[in-house]
């Protein structure tokens, strides 16, 4: 049994996270009135080399790839611009 805590501390803004056997995931959704920045801290992850896929949906794109990054390690901090009623999906894999 896998455990997922989700923290969103900055208002307007949604996130959910969910793991599954091969890939972990976070999907965030934003209220807010403008185009902003914001950070994405995820921990636990697992050792190893990962695979991070950027999915964006919003009044111009529908489940869009944005980009694809890849790291190593446990813990990883993405960076991502939302716009309002915007919806953002990471989906994390092992490489």
């Amino acid at each position: 049994e896998s455990l997922v805590e989700t923290v969103c501390e900055a208002p307007d803004f949604y996130a959910l996270g969910a793991t599954g056997k091969d890939f972990k995931a976070v999907m965030i959704s934003s209220y807010r009135g403008n185009e902003e920045h914001f950070g994405v801290h995820m921990m636990n992850l697992g050792e190893g080399r990962k695979k991070a896929e950027i999915y964006i949906t919003d009044k111009d794109n529908n489940m869009t790839l944005d980009r694809v990054e890849y790291f190593i390690g446990d813990e990883v901090c993405q960076t991502l611009k939302l716009k309002k009623y915007a919806l953002a999906y990471i989906k994390i894999y092992n490489v």
